[in-house]
């Protein structure tokens, strides 16, 4: 198995570029990485890294971007595989829930619209976690013991919706669902790829597998002749009986799992040549070692102090005075042209310091923000943009604005946001529709 780890503390994608870099590449070598963002920022890292020379780049795509039209074509030339595939168009999320809704007010008529797309949307998720999983939704009958069958029986008929009436609806509209289709494409995937191995190379970087169609993929890659898994921060300090205490909830417990469908002992991944580990990555390591585990902590060694070079705890006398200088030291990082980030569990605290930074409704903000402080914070700063976007999308309903220069002035701001916003407005006017007509 070709398995290589980064470690923790060198920079992840300037570590890839550099090697990408250093080694003769081909037109069709395919780097596979776990997201669109970490694929334009490894084109930045080797544009960097080439200094300004010519650069011959591999086919950057993330885990979500493999070709089902080019898995298609190359299995014509592998016969029985063709036959094998089945990837269908993946049904868009708001069809899937507008539908599913249907489906429960068709269940129980006395649910009113509003509740069936709550209900809808819980359903979307239970498919998605047990297709994420790779579950039988058949073995629902055996979960619940006997004395408890007759209400399990309830439960039962509405799942009925998911076990037999969405099933029926996706084989009518010859659709599948989003994680069953990605689950399929990888199983064609790595079909092609044994069946016919690729001949450039192909290098999965930076995921940790957690999805088991995935963690299948990259074993797959691992195996082939020019194949190469390179993996974030495995813990190497660790030792084997830290390592084993490791469960469920631990930052290293995907990649410990990834390892076991990988058929790779830890101490058979080798660290990046180029690559060192800080001494912080062996404090931080301690710091996570799993709790029953932590007597070593008795013999360490003294020079493990060396990775609290540059930290600084500070402590406040209240919350206030907490936010306050916790947006004083964001600002002179962002002033002075650094990267920062504001990492936190405490809502009181995000939102105190949210608070210092925008007026209308910080609660909400961070609501839509996901819980991210610094995203709420961005999202106020386009306050003005979204008055914009609606303006502008007023007087082009109106018939009076010219579609060419409101579509200019869109795309010399913030496209994507622009399109997000667009998107959301769409789906809210939907949902309010739907929930305004009687069932």
């Amino acid at each position: 198995m070709n398995v290589v780890s980064i470690p923790a503390g060198a920079p992840f994608l300037e570590t890839l570029a550099g090697a990408l870099i250093d080694s003769p590449t081909r037109a069709d070598d395919i780097v596979l990485l776990p997201t669109h963002r970490a694929g334009r920022a490894l084109v930045e890292a080797l544009a960097e890294a080439a200094g300004g020379g010519t650069l011959l780049l591999p086919r950057i795509l993330s885990l979500g971007e493999l070709d089902a039209d080019e898995i298609a074509i190359r299995a014509e030339a592998e016969p029985g595989l063709a036959d094998d595939l089945s990837l269908k168009p993946a049904i868009p999320a708001l069809a899937r829930r507008l539908l599913l809704s249907r489906l429960v007010m068709q269940r129980d008529r006395q649910i009113p619209p509003d509740r069936a797309l709550q209900l809808a949307g819980a359903l979307a998720r239970l498919i998605d976690e047990a297709q994420f999983n790779r579950l039988d939704f058949g073995r629902l009958d055996a979960l619940v013991p006997e004395e408890f069958a007759e209400h399990w029986q309830e439960t039962l008929d509405f799942l009925s919706i998911v076990t037999t009436a969405w099933p029926a609806i996706l084989d009518e509209q010859g659709r599948l669902d989003p994680i069953d289709r990605r689950n399929r494409l990888y199983e064609a995937q790595i079909a092609l790829w044994r069946r016919s191995p690729p001949e450039g190379r192909v290098i999965a970087a930076g995921s940790t597998g957690i999805m088991p169609a995935t963690a299948d993929l990259l074993a797959c890659i691992a195996g082939l002749p020019r194949g190469l898994v390179v993996l974030p921060g495995l813990d190497r300090h660790l030792d084997d009986g830290g390592w084993e205490a490791v469960e469920e909830g631990h930052p290293q417990w995907a990649l410990k799992q990834l390892l076991a469908t990988l058929g790779v002992e830890r101490g058979a991944v080798p660290d990046w040549p180029e690559a060192h580990p800080s001494p912080r990555s062996r404090l931080v390591a301690e710091a996570m070692r799993p709790a029953e585990t932590t007597e070593a902590w008795r013999s360490l060694a003294p020079d493990i102090g060396d990775g609290a070079e540059g930290l600084t705890v500070a402590r406040f006398a209240n919350p206030a005075a907490e936010a306050g200088a916790v947006a004083l030291m964001l600002r002179e990082a962002v002033e002075s042209g650094k990267s920062a980030a504001l990492v936190t569990p405490d809502r009181d605290l995000a939102l105190a310091w949210l608070s210092t930074r925008v007026g209308d409704d910080p609660p909400a903000l961070l609501d839509l923000a996901g819980g991210a402080p610094l995203r709420a914070a961005a999202l106020a700063e386009t306050g003005a943009s979204r008055d914009q976007w609606l303006q502008d999308l007023e007087i082009l309903l109106s018939g009076h604005g010219n579609p060419v220069q409101i579509g200019a002035r869109w795309q010399t701001g913030d496209a994507a946001a622009a399109l997000e916003w667009l998107h959301g407005l769409v789906a809210d006017s939907i949902r309010i529709l739907v929930a305004t007509e009687p069932p």
